[in-house]
C-alpha cells in the first residue's frame, strides 16, 4: 500500500520539460512565428465633412485573423504608417469586429505600407506589414 501511494505521488508530480523557444504560436507574443495575423482587405477614398468643407481620405481596411488566437481575446491594433511615420490605434469598422480601418491623406498610385501590431493588456505583439496601392 505504501509503494502504491508513493508511486501515485511521484507520478502526480512529474512534469515535462517546457522548451520556451518552441512556444511561438501565440499571435500576442513578440516572437510569434506563425501565419500572418493581418490581411489587407482593400483601399478606397472617402470624403469626410469637417463642417468647414470636405476632406478626402484614403481608407485602408484590413482583417485580423482571430482564428489564429489560442483563445478568445479582446484586443486593439496599433498602426504605424511607414510612409508618413504616424503611429496610432486603428478603428474597427464595427465595435468588437475583426475588420479595421486606417485613414490617411491619399497618395494615388503610390504604395502605402502599414506596420500593424496587436495590443492587449498594455502589451504589444510583434509587427507585421501590409501594403496597398490606391
Amino acid at each position: 500500500m505504501t509503494m502504491l501511494l508513493l508511486a501515485t505521488v511521484l507520478v502526480g508530480c512529474y512534469k515535462d520539460e517546457v522548451d520556451v523557444d518552441t512556444l511561438r504560436n501565440n499571435p500576442f507574443d513578440r516572437d510569434y512565428d506563425g501565419p500572418a495575423v493581418f490581411e489587407a482587405v482593400g483601399t478606397y477614398t472617402q470624403q469626410v465633412s469637417t463642417g468647414q468643407g470636405n476632406v478626402l481620405y484614403q481608407v485602408i481596411e484590413f482583417r485580423v485573423r482571430e482564428d489564429l488566437f489560442l483563445a478568445p481575446a479582446t484586443y486593439g491594433v496599433l498602426v504605424k504608417d511607414l510612409l508618413s511615420g504616424v503611429e496610432e490605434p486603428a478603428t474597427p469598422l464595427t465595435p468588437g469586429g475583426n475588420i479595421f480601418k486606417y485613414q490617411r491623406q491619399p497618395v494615388p498610385g503610390q504604395q502605402v505600407c502599414l506596420e500593424l501590431r496587436l495590443t492587449n493588456n498594455l502589451s504589444t505583439a510583434g509587427a507585421e506589414t501590409i501594403c496597398v496601392t490606391l
